[in-house]
């Protein structure tokens, strides 16, 4: 299975979110060494979904310059924190699960 390590450096392609089944869908690609892959990140259980930017537009991508997960140890939730350029600019999910899987190239 894929972790997060694997998309530093990728570009944030898509997010879905379906408020009533509270899920969130999103799509990375990365590039190295000329090989491209993509990666579904599948958030379910969603109880916090927040996008962070202080940084001008328009953006001609959405660079993926950390990727974090973590679980409470209390909860059991999930976090997944994506940092999009730099610091100004984040998108964070909370979930009670969060799978990053690698769906090709």
């Amino acid at each position: 299975m894929a972790t997060s390590d694997d998309l530093w450096g990728g570009q944030l392609i898509s997010v879905a979110f379906d408020p009533r089944t509270h899920a969130c869908d999103l799509r990375v690609t990365t590039l190295q060494e000329g090989v491209t892959s993509v990666y579904n990140i599948a958030c379910r259980g969603v109880s916090d979904l927040r996008f962070h930017n202080a940084i001008p537009e328009p953006w001609t991508y959405a660079e993926v310059t950390e990727a974090h997960l973590g679980t409470d140890q209390h909860t059991g939730r999930h976090t997944l924190e994506l940092v999009l350029w730099s610091e100004d600019a984040e998108l964070v999910v909370t979930g009670s699960s969060i799978d990053i899987r690698e769906v090709g190239g």
